[in-house]
């Protein structure tokens, strides 16, 4: 295995989140990244995986970020919008839109 391809990674990565050893995956996402910073679908695996380690803030701020080069992703969208929630609290939430 290529230690620097990023999809090897990437894969590696989510069968570490499959087998539920969150430390792993996200050290290895991390790996992935190192090589190419801007592959969405591993940048959206560490958010899901910090989101798993309730740690909400730093993947709203990772998936910020992502959304400052890619406005429109909606994936991305929708997880800011999960983690806005989780970070914030559905009645501030309610307050932004409304």
């Amino acid at each position: 295995m290529d230690p620097t391809d990023f999809l090897t990674l990437h894969w590696l990565a989510r069968v570490h989140a499959w087998m539920n050893n969150s430390n792993e995956a996200f050290a290895v996402a991390v790996k992935g990244l190192r090589s190419f910073p801007f592959h969405l679908p591993t940048l959206q695996l560490v958010v899901l995986l910090l989101s798993s380690q309730k740690n909400y803030s730093d993947g709203l701020a990772l998936v910020e970020e992502v959304l400052d080069e890619y406005p429109e992703h909606l994936g991305f969208l929708q997880l800011k919008s999960a983690l806005e929630e989780k970070v914030f609290g559905p009645e501030v939430i309610c307050i932004r839109f409304f």
